[in-house]
């Protein structure tokens, strides 16, 4: 078994789908399925929204100079070519800034600097800036003025001098879904902006990319800009976009939100996590095809190499958090001097998966720069805010964080944390699956996954649905893959048979042969090969009867 727990939400309801919608508290089916592009909000419900955009139209009006800062992540940078590609017609001269690791999170004086040096008048963050009132005080003495679109949790200060463009704020907020990433504010911004022309659904795929990297909610708008992001990515004007889904081979026949968070985002955030992101950015706007295809090409580079650190990396620390028993505290924290900063998250990710812990992960130097990572239930940016004192830096959302602190306080700071999160409830880290519905297995049937693929996207928010059956027989057994790696199954209930695939079945821990009764926890997908289409269920999870 994965999971030490089967969370199951329903047990034999009579209509499957209408219990998924239940489970996700889907009020409205038909609007749900619908998810039609005229039922985003209206983005002039934003906070503020109406004074951003009337300042950048003075700014057109006195001929003054904008510039753009963003994150250096797939968000920031979508969020940024978002905001970039709206303004460039009537801004030719805007410039733009994406920092670097090593310079840290958000909006730095020295960044202002070189805005200053360029001459703007006006300065735009995205996906970031809303903790940043020191820098922004410093813009303003300087006489630049600035406008916050950020998605960021609100600190306890927010600026008074920066118009704040900010689903969390309070001021005058009149939207019912807040859950937007950076990019989405970006967008919504655009669609505002462009006066719902129409124009602003060719920046969809950037908006989509930003949605599903940063892992917020796929509900409601967010789904919807997913939904018709997809699309547009399938046929996307952007030419690096273009040219970067050539290089990393994705099928833009279907784009599946797998497809972006797996396939196209890692790209995107290749170039900041090993080299420098400003050229995901300048993939991002070029329309020059050689100058794109360098980057594409660059960017997918970067990522292999990204991908080999990280899989020895990845190996390391968990081989640490066993020979030192670091998982009997309820948060687990590691230090290194070698890992490349730009995949600490990842690294942290991994080991919170495999032993179901909070993580922090850090470069071991005199300003020790790190993420962090947590299980659900466990919000890793309230135990950050419990410590603060001791850092030099933090921010982030429940799941995951960003944090920096000085080497003379990792002790401190070590114990403070461990000692705060001991506190935590034990049962949230039992390692738990969340399965929609207990069904007989004749229910399972091509009508059904039909029904389950309108509910597409899926991502977080609206997991892709799970189900379980009980005492079924393994009817045969066959281990497929490159490395022999996966099992086939075929599986039968009252003479009713199915197919099955276990992927990664050894290493889940997943080890069933010909004649075992097993409950079996599943999704289901309808798999097409060569014009036929069959019903498979992929196992999550298998418990042993006998």
């Amino acid at each position: 078994m994965r999971y030490e727990l089967w969370d199951i939400k329903q047990r034999y309801p009579n209509d499957i789908a209408k219990a998924v919608l239940e489970n996700r508290e889907v009020k409205d089916a038909e609007a749900f399925f619908k998810s039609d592009y005229s039922l985003l909000q209206d983005p002039m419900r934003f906070p503020s929204m109406g004074q951003a955009i009337k300042r950048i139209k003075q700014a057109k009006d006195k001929k003054q100079k904008i510039g753009i800062f963003m994150d250096y992540d797939a968000d920031g940078i979508c969020g940024g070519a978002i905001i970039y590609r709206t303004l460039q017609k009537e801004f030719p001269g805007l410039a733009w800034y994406v920092p670097s690791r090593s310079e840290g999170y958000g909006l730095s004086n020295n960044a202002i600097d070189y805005f200053i040096d360029q001459k703007i008048d006006l300065l735009l963050t995205v996906d970031c800036g809303v903790k940043n009132i020191t820098q922004i005080d410093y813009a303003y003495s300087k006489g630049v003025d600035v406008i916050v679109f950020d998605h960021h949790q609100l600190g306890d200060k927010v600026s008074d001098k920066a118009i704040l463009v900010h689903p969390l704020s309070e001021e005058d907020n009149k939207l019912d879904f807040k859950s937007f990433s950076g990019g989405g504010v970006a967008f919504m911004f655009a669609k505002a902006y462009l006066e719902n022309s129409g124009q602003e659904k060719w920046l969809l795929d950037l908006a989509a990319i930003s949605t599903v990297a940063d892992m917020v909610l796929l509900k409601d708008d967010n789904r919807i800009i997913v939904k018709y992001g997809q699309k547009v990515i399938g046929k996307t004007r952007n030419l690096g976009l273009q040219l970067l889904l050539e290089v990393a081979q994705v099928n833009t026949d279907k784009i599946t939100t797998y497809d972006i968070g797996f396939l196209i985002a890692p790209r995107i955030n290749a170039a900041g996590r090993m080299s420098d992101p400003k050229k995901s950015f300048e993939l991002l706007i070029t329309s020059d095809k050689k100058e794109a295809l360098r980057l594409a090409r660059e960017l997918d580079g970067h990522n292999r190499v990204r991908q080999e650190e990280l899989t020895a990396a990845q190996k390391k620390a968990c081989d640490e958090v066993m020979k030192n028993h670091l998982d009997k505290n309820k948060i687990i924290i590691i230090k290194n001097k070698s890992w490349n900063e730009g995949i600490l998250g990842l690294i942290a990710g991994r080991v919170d998966e495999n032993f179901y812990r909070p993580t922090i992960v850090l470069k071991d130097e005199e300003l020790m720069r790190g993420s962090a990572r947590s299980v659900p239930g466990v919000d890793i940016n309230q135990l950050l805010s419990k410590v603060s004192k001791y850092l030099e830096s933090w921010g982030g959302h429940n799941q995951a964080a960003g944090l920096s602190l000085k080497r003379k306080n990792y002790e401190i700071f070590t114990q403070k944390i461990v000692k705060i999160a001991s506190k935590i409830d034990p049962s949230l880290f039992q390692k738990k699956l969340s399965i929609d519905a207990l069904v007989d297995f004749g229910q399972l049937n091509m009508d059904l996954a039909k029904t389950l693929e309108k509910m597409e996207p899926f991502g977080y928010g609206n997991k892709t649905p799970i189900f379980a059956c009980e005492k079924l027989t393994v009817e045969s057994v066959n281990t497929v893959g490159k490395n022999s790696d996966h099992l086939k199954m075929e599986v039968c209930a009252d003479s009713k048979y199915g197919s099955c695939i276990v992927f990664n079945a050894f290493k889940n821990g997943i080890d069933l042969k010909r004649g075992d009764i097993v409950d079996l926890a599943f999704n289901v997908r309808i798999n097409e090969f060569r014009g036929n289409k069959k019903l498979d269920l992929v196992i999550e999870d298998a418990k042993k009867i006998s």
